[in-house]
């Protein structure tokens, strides 16, 4: 039967200081490679407080067969590149040839382009709005500030009550 200690600490807690990095040094410099290897492999590969080269599970053990030189090492690949053919396409590019369809999303609703507002503004705003010109109707979208409705000639023409420059023909699309 284990013995009870009077002054024990739930389990998983500890109960001494850390260690400091002197003590951690010290502990390393006794492991041997293979050890600090196993260690490695053991990290964890998401812990941003480990270094990236020590987060990688892969390890070359394969000597260097020279110095890195790193311009001819691009001049190589670029040339390499080049000598290689471009791989033929199946079905040669025809611009302005269309093949296949449109992929249309078939959870995307029709849009129906007519539709009718039944708003009840009272007899007298309504009377007013129905005998208003197109030209009147462009001041109000102006001065309410609906600036999409109309284009920036319309609404600076409306803001300053200068109506001798703008087309009447032109309507609400300002075309």
């Amino acid at each position: 039967m284990k013995e009870i200690m009077p002054n024990s600490t739930a389990p998983g807690k500890v109960t001494e200081a850390p260690l400091t990095d002197e003590e951690i040094d010290d502990l390393l410099t006794k492991l041997t490679s293979e050890e600090i290897e196993k260690l490695l492999e053991e990290t964890d590969p998401d812990d941003g407080h480990v270094p990236a080269s020590a987060r990688c599970t892969y390890h070359c053990d394969k000597v260097p067969t020279g110095p890195l030189n790193r311009k001819s090492l691009l001049n190589y690949i670029y040339e390499q590149a080049k000598k290689m053919p471009d791989k033929q396409d199946h079905v040669p590019h025809v611009p302005g040839v269309i093949r296949g369809k449109k992929w249309i999303d078939p959870n995307q609703e029709e849009k129906t382009e007519d539709f009718e507002l039944d708003i009840d503004l009272g007899d007298e705003i309504e009377m007013a709005l129905n005998d208003a010109s197109t030209q009147d109707m462009i001041d109000l979208a102006g001065i309410m500030g609906l600036h999409s409705m109309i284009n920036q000639e319309q609404y600076h023409a409306a803001v300053s009550n200068k109506h001798e420059d703008i087309d009447t023909e032109v309507g609400w699309d300002g075309i």
